[in-house]
């Protein structure tokens, strides 16, 4: 039988422990899981079959921005207000993604935002300050910074004592353009970087229990390009 996760993973400097014993990220981006309308019985197949890999992490989504409510989502906007989704297909259906990796002794990185269309960054900038806006304001408009930390916010302290989760990752591949390439002209590298060490203090000012990464494409570097996080 897996064992079940009960205590924090934490870093020692390059490296990371749990119970004071190297801990070795091995597993699978498994964003789908709690967005496809898996059943629970779903979930433990998907998990335990990584956990038979040797896998001991999965990095998963922890967000579905949408306009209409369909399927499994996190938040519903109308116009610039945003409801969060507590119930069956939302926060509750979240809930038995934890119970099952945690059943199959995984810990998740949990993924609180998407550069890309659709269902994260571009959802705040347009919802909040119109359609076409530049997709760089996501890192630097007081009201969507807000309101995306106000969505943090549940989550983190919803899940502040739970060990399963090994972190929370900021964004999926944040960059200063989407896919729309509206830009302000006036994002660099700093925008994001500075962006990252606002949110990562608020979230270490609710949660002192668990990891913060940014999630972004740090090995790139392109030449007269302010694109990326790291250059």
């Amino acid at each position: 039988m897996a064992r079940q996760s009960t205590s924090f993973v934490k870093a020692d400097g390059p490296r990371f422990t749990l119970n004071g014993q190297p801990y070795t990220v091995f597993g699978s981006n498994s964003y789908w899981v709690g967005l496809t309308g898996l059943t629970t019985d779903e979930m433990d197949v998907a998990f335990k079959d990584i956990a038979e890999t040797g896998g001991t992490t999965v990095r998963t989504w922890g967000f579905n921005e949408v306009t209409s409510a369909s399927g499994d989502y996190y938040q519903l906007w109308n116009g610039s207000t945003p409801t969060i989704n507590y119930g069956s297909t939302g926060l509750e259906n979240f809930d038995n993604v934890i119970a099952s990796a945690k059943a199959n002794n995984i810990r998740l990185i949990v993924t609180l935002t998407d550069n890309w269309p659709n269902d994260g960054m571009s959802v705040y900038v347009d919802q909040i300050l119109g359609e076409g806006q530049p997709h760089d304001y996501f890192y630097s408009h007081p009201k969507v910074i807000a309101a995306f930390q106000n969505y943090v916010k549940v989550w983190v302290e919803r899940y502040v004592e739970e060990p399963t989760i090994f972190g929370w990752e900021l964004a999926n591949e944040p960059r200063c353009t989407g896919s729309t390439n509206a830009t302000s002209g006036t994002c660099t590298t700093t925008t994001i970087t500075d962006w990252v060490k606002t949110m990562s203090s608020y979230i270490k000012s609710l949660d002192s229990n668990h990891l913060v990464g940014l999630g972004d494409e740090g090995w790139f570097n392109l030449a007269n390009t302010t694109d990326y996080a790291y250059e």
